[in-house]
């Protein structure tokens, strides 16, 4: 198996490499070396010199050099695992030909996943007509039966129209397609905290005047109290995933989760505000300067503690907001494998009208 798992990092040595000059792996100067990028190669007790450089980066994959010899670094689910590449040549040889197989397999499921959702979709039209209305609110490619979706087809979200039953564009302020008093329940995990907070607010109010009464929404969204708390910790195995994920620093994989950097963030700056300023205070100064961009529209430009959520809820008109546990909602409908599904950072909340 050692021997397999040293043959698969060799395949993945970069062929055309991707140049990401600010990417982790290039900060090896001045001993600033990425803490999971030390872990990864004392683990394999490989030495990783202070004097390293970066040659390539690209797509969860790294080569760097250390004196005469480079390695490749690559990002799967269970962290970083670190190859020393012996022979360069046929190392780009064979991650051509696995690169071609990959092209392949991909393309085989795009278009697998796409006639799946264009049945589900004509299924859902077709066979299902629940009783009650249940609607989960920017649900992508999701599917509970007896429940409908409503969600904005786009440039980064984008899949067959045929699976939308609701077409709704959440940073519009249009009225849903709702008549007063006719939806059931609503659900929504991790879409509000992509919207500025006008048109959340804007939603919500869409929300309780569309619900029948003692109808009611759950929502999810990342816990900002957690997330800022392990933060002030610099709890590196609490944000391990997005630092492997998008190749980031501590401070990085922190704004990523409550106010997405789309510049070369300023992390002197970042932990000085962290000491000066309120936890309000410091989620407000680097939300408050994103504004929506339908082409970054996988990125978090919002933030929410229960206080704020609370607030809004209770603004938009509802009587009653209750926290909960994952698995726990007040609203039967909403249990089982289809929901909660990022318990380990998420907020969750019912609200009753």
């Amino acid at each position: 198996m050692r021997l397999l798992a040293i043959i698969a990092g060799i395949i993945e040595c970069a062929l055309f490499p991707i140049q990401e000059p600010d990417s982790f792996l290039g900060r090896l100067k001045g001993g600033m070396v990425h803490p999971l990028l030390r872990s990864a190669f004392d683990k394999e007790g490989f030495a990783l010199p202070e004097t390293s450089t970066i040659v390539s980066a690209g797509g969860g994959r790294w080569t760097i050099e250390t004196g005469q010899t480079r390695y490749t670094i690559r990002a799967r689910k269970g962290g970083l695992f670190v190859y020393q590449i012996r022979r360069p040549v046929i190392a780009r040889c064979c991650y051509g030909l696995l690169d071609a197989w990959n092209r392949i397999v991909r393309t085989y499921h795009a278009i697998k996943g796409g006639a799946f959702l264009i049945a589900v979709g004509f299924w859902k039209r077709t066979f299902e007509h629940p009783a009650e209305l249940l609607v989960n609110i920017g649900a992508g490619p999701w599917y509970q039966r007896g429940w409908k979706v409503l969600d904005h087809v786009g440039d980064w979200y984008s899949y067959p129209r045929i699976f939308v039953d609701f077409p709704y564009d959440l940073t519009s302020k249009a009225r849903m397609p709702f008549e007063d008093n006719s939806v059931d329940l609503f659900y929504s995990e991790h879409v509000f905290e992509h919207i500025r907070n006008e048109h959340c607010q804007h939603a919500l109010g869409e929300v309780y005047r569309t619900l029948r009464v003692g109808g009611g929404l759950r929502m999810v969204v990342p816990d900002a109290d957690l997330i800022y708390e392990h933060f002030r910790a610099r709890n590196i195995e609490f944000f391990r995933e997005w630092m492997i994920r998008d190749s980031a620093t501590l401070e990085e994989a922190f704004l990523i989760l409550v106010a997405h950097p789309r510049e070369r963030i300023d992390e002197k700056q970042l932990r000085k505000d962290m000491l000066g300023l309120s936890k309000t205070q410091l989620l407000e100064r680097y939300a408050d300067r994103l504004e929506y961009d339908y082409r970054r529209a996988g990125e978090h430009i919002n933030w929410f503690t229960f206080a704020k959520l609370e607030r809004m809820l209770t603004e938009a008109g509802f009587s009653e907001v209750r926290r909960s546990d994952p698995q726990q909602s007040r609203f039967t409908q909403i249990k089982g494998a289809g929901f909660d599904t990022r318990p380990t950072y998420s907020l969750h909340v019912d609200a009753i009208k």
